[in-house]
């Protein structure tokens, strides 16, 4: 692989490594890098420019990279690290809510799963409450603290709300539904969802 550098251009020992690795019969990579960083830049006009200085390796694909896409690169890999740690703990919540001792029917189990939503109807009113309202039912350190409440003073129902809202929490997040800001209910502390994430 050669890697070129699109704003100073095809240097003498970028043509002596090309020129080596034919000689041997190698395949060759061609990387544009620094893409972003060329005024004005015509992807055509600089594959001309590459012909005209590499006539040899006509028959080689071009790739072209800027560090923007490293980061988008990077971004995605972190949404994915905290995808795979929360879809851990909504495992280790469902499992809570399979052992902990009230059960239902399931149908009444997804109404009860999906009712920390209702919070949201706080929006109707504006978005300052709706983000309180929406953040007292989706943290996780309060469902946390209510389970254990519930655990240490041996009460089934308050346990059961307990993992409830952690599971649902860790739902939500599985989905990029974080904790919300009080200006928006797209902005959230995981980015921005909906038509704003597209902003």
């Amino acid at each position: 692989m050669s890697l070129i550098d699109a704003v100073q251009g095809i240097t003498a020992q970028d043509l002596h490594i090309l020129g080596f690795a034919l000689d041997r019969h190698k395949s060759i990579i061609l990387v544009v890098n620094k893409w972003d960083a060329v005024e004005d830049g015509n992807m055509q006009e600089y594959l001309q420019y590459i012909e005209k200085k590499i006539d040899f390796l006509s028959f080689v694909n071009v790739f072209w990279f800027h560090p923007s896409q490293f980061c988008v690169i990077k971004n995605e890999i972190m949404k994915t690290l905290l995808q795979t740690e929360e879809v851990a703990q909504l495992v280790l919540g469902l499992l809570g809510l399979y052992y902990q001792p009230i059960h239902f029917s399931v149908w009444l189990w997804i109404i009860l799963f999906l009712s920390p939503d209702f919070s949201m109807l706080g929006y109707l009113i504006n978005t300052r409450i709706g983000a309180y309202a929406y953040n007292l039912f989706h943290h996780k350190f309060i469902a946390i603290l209510i389970a254990i409440i519930g655990f240490y003073m041996h009460n089934d129902t308050t346990l059961l709300v307990g993992i409830l809202l952690f599971a649902h929490s860790c739902f939500d997040r599985v989905w990029g539904y974080g904790l919300k800001y009080t200006d928006s209910f797209q902005h959230t502390h995981l980015g921005k969802i909906g038509k704003a994430a597209q902003e």
